[in-house]
């Protein structure tokens, strides 16, 4: 019985998530869902409470398992700039992946008129990027990042993932290639560690460029010129 009901569930939810996708948070309604499982709403109800409750598990459907592989990157034995490059390339992956620009644009529909993407946030998004903030936080303890607040490190890296991607997946058809998604999961990560690795962890952080002119003031110039000025007198 636990895995028919378990399995009733799943139906429910790969069935809502069709009409969500098709015709937006706003005109999907429990009647149209129960209609598309050749149910009734009372059993819609007996597994969720409301609309929103039933967003936010297709949402969770939707993100939850490739989210979790992505986390499993983080627990690789290779260096923590390997590591981090294989979940940003996981990251990268979902957050373009179709079903996850079609929720992206849900909610961007519904901004303003209901608080689902707020709960949504609350409830699956913001826990997996605390869950990333407190990674970061075991490796500054380990001596392998400095920062002073790990939730800004956090947040820091979401956006150099997310910031390229918005305009590209919410107003084109168009979606990163397997290229553009190595190359942006790469630079992401290298522009984090430039900001976040210690100056002496062989970061490969680079030194400020050195204008040519200060030459002419270091102490050794100034020597060298007066020593040249006294041999040609």
């Amino acid at each position: 019985m636990r895995v028919k009901t378990q399995a009733r569930r799943e139906g429910i939810i790969s069935a809502a998530w069709e009409i969500f996708r098709r015709d937006g948070y706003g005109r999907t309604t429990m009647s149209a869902i129960a209609a598309r499982l050749g149910g009734s709403k009372g059993t819609l109800y007996s597994y969720f409470a409301s609309k929103d409750e039933l967003l936010l598990a297709t949402v969770d459907h939707v993100l939850a398992e490739r989210g979790q592989a992505a986390f499993a990157r983080l627990e690789s034995p290779h260096l923590l700039s390997q590591r981090l490059e294989k979940f940003a390339h996981d990251y990268i992956t979902l957050r373009s992946h179709p079903d996850t620009i079609a929720l992206d644009r849900i909610l961007i529909a519904e901004a303003g008129r209901s608080n689902i993407g707020q709960a949504m946030q609350d409830r699956l998004l913001l826990p997996q990027w605390r869950r990333f903030a407190e990674f970061l936080r075991e490796q500054a303890e380990n001596g392998h990042l400095t920062f002073e607040d790990a939730e800004e490190a956090a947040s820091d890296f979401r956006a150099l993932l997310t910031a390229p991607l918005l305009e590209h997946c919410l107003y084109s058809d168009r979606l990163p290639d397997a290229t553009e998604t190595a190359t942006l999961a790469a630079r992401s990560v290298r522009t984090f560690m430039r900001a976040y690795a210690p100056q002496s962890s062989g970061d490969n952080r680079s030194a400020p460029a050195r204008n040519p002119r200060d030459r002419l003031n270091h102490p050794a110039s100034q020597r060298s010129c007066r020593t040249n000025g006294r041999r040609r007198e």
